[in-house]
């Protein structure tokens, strides 16, 4: 910073107005850009299970390779979809939910 150096209680009180101040701004930026993230998230979380959902449909229009496990596969040119047995007897929501964390790449 500087040199400077409080030398009197005028001077300590200015100092502390200026933490206030500096931690006022903070706040009301941190809040800011909290909204902002949340926004974001929100944005892409539905972006996601739309996606997803889609990618459910076609998975089950594709002819798949079933190991001797159960588990479903269908290669792209970019990774697999994969879908265990477990996940394939829950409801359509954890489908979409388990189909999108077994996505490879």
């Amino acid at each position: 910073m500087s040199d400077f150096r409080i030398q009197n209680d005028q001077q300590a009180e200015w100092a502390i107005g200026k933490i206030k101040e500096a931690e006022q701004e903070r706040d009301k930026f941190l809040a800011h850009y909290e909204e902002q993230a949340k926004k974001v998230s929100e944005d892409a979380n539905g972006k996601i299970i739309y996606f997803t959902g889609l990618l459910a449909e076609y998975f089950r229009t594709v002819p798949r390779r079933t190991t001797k496990t159960g588990i479903e596969k269908y290669k792209l040119p970019s990774g697999e979809m994969i879908l265990s047995p477990a996940k394939r007897d829950s409801s359509f929501t954890e489908f979409e939910s388990s189909f999108s964390s077994s996505f490879c790449s």
